[in-house]
């Protein structure tokens, strides 16, 4: 709605017939009409404040996966390196875990 002012401004309004003629037209209107532009500016901070977070957890997201994969591949060239040893049990334990965590991240993300 056009303020008297001249800018534009966000309304909610309600009205109700008060009156109605012989034929049922309406003769008088009750209402009342709020200015609801401080509610909707702050409505899209907020939004545009969402928006921005689903950003930064998209990037944590993606950072701890590829960190995840890199420390897996990690394990597994220094599994190779030792050949058959103790350590091969412990080694994949730990990979085991590390697959784990990283099914966990996932789904909490999604």
């Amino acid at each position: 709605m056009r303020h008297k002012n001249g800018h534009w401004v966000w309304v909610l309004d309600r009205a109700r017939i008060v009156e109605r003629g012989p034929r049922g037209e309406p003769l008088g209107l009750s209402g009342l009409i709020l200015d609801i532009s401080g509610i909707k500016a702050a409505q899209g901070r907020l939004e545009a404040t969402v928006g921005e977070k689903n950003v930064l957890l998209q990037e944590l997201f993606h950072r701890t996966k590829n960190t995840m994969q890199l420390i897996n591949v990690m394990l597994e060239l220094k599994k190779q390196g030792l050949g058959s040893s103790p350590f091969d049990q412990a080694i994949e334990a730990v990979q085991g875990k590390i697959i784990a965590m990283s099914l966990v991240q996932e789904k909490l993300y999604r």
